[in-house]
């Protein structure tokens, strides 16, 4: 019988200064099938999430795949998707999930692996009316004052903004706010660098680079600085990978 696997967060630690508010786990399944009239084999080990999390990326599954959430014997489907795309983003309460990929008739199998962002609701940042709004309070109450702060206090400010930042992102659907999430994602990433914190560095610098709008949502002012902030994203990046 397989164990399960538990996710959870790690403690506050003056010994680790860089333990974050948010952490990855993954979650893992194939489906394979051994003959034409042979039954499909499920397999996903499951993980309990200790906290929220959303999908940050998504290894495999081309063919779409399933998620299901386990309540003792009960077992309900939480989100289908056919492309592995529209899983980035999706919310995940705590709880005991597995996934499943979907297979191709030509295949005999097919492996998934998502990667969640667990969230601990430590910091109670209240929710802005816009993403620009968010993006404005988080630098004025917590980015702008980093470059100022020692010790615990600048740990703390680091942690609330990435917070902050996160919630301009991913808080709000409106299309014409790729340039402020761009930005708060570049500034994120300097937040995870302050920290220490590699991967966390390097997949905000990601989004960065992802959220570019393309020209016919700009104007010409817009073009120049969202390319400025795509140079920098795109050379930090390139460096972070150069080290690695």
């Amino acid at each position: 019988m397989k164990l399960l696997k538990i996710a959870l967060v790690s403690g506050f630690s003056c010994l680790l200064f860089s333990a974050l508010f948010a952490q990855t786990t993954t979650i893992s399944g194939s489906q394979s099938k051994r003959g034409q009239f042979s039954s499909a084999r499920l397999e996903s080990e499951p993980v309990e999430l200790a906290f929220s999390g959303k999908i940050i990326k998504v290894e495999g599954g081309r063919k779409g795949f399933w998620i299901n959430r386990k309540d003792g014997y009960r077992i309900d489907n939480v989100y289908k998707f056919w492309n592995p795309d529209d899983a980035i983003g999706k919310k995940l309460s705590p709880g005991i999930y597995t996934i499943y990929p979907n297979l191709d008739k030509a295949d005999r199998e097919a492996r998934v692996v998502i990667q969640i962002e667990l969230l601990a609701n430590l910091y109670n940042i209240p929710l802005q009316a816009s993403s620009l709004e968010q993006y404005r309070y988080t630098k004025n109450n917590f980015y702008k004052k980093i470059f100022n702060a020692q010790g615990k206090a600048k740990i703390e400010l680091c942690k609330k903004a990435i917070q902050g930042f996160g919630m301009a992102i991913d808080q709000f659907n409106d299309p014409k706010a790729y340039i402020t999430k761009m930005l708060s994602a570049y500034n994120q990433a300097q937040c995870y660098s302050l920290l220490d914190d590699t991967e966390g560095y390097k997949r905000s610098l990601e989004r960065c680079l992802d959220f570019t709008p393309s020209m016919d949502e700009q104007n010409e002012s817009a073009i120049s600085y969202s390319m400025s902030l795509y140079s920098l994203a795109e050379r930090d990046l390139r460096e972070l990978e150069a080290k690695e």
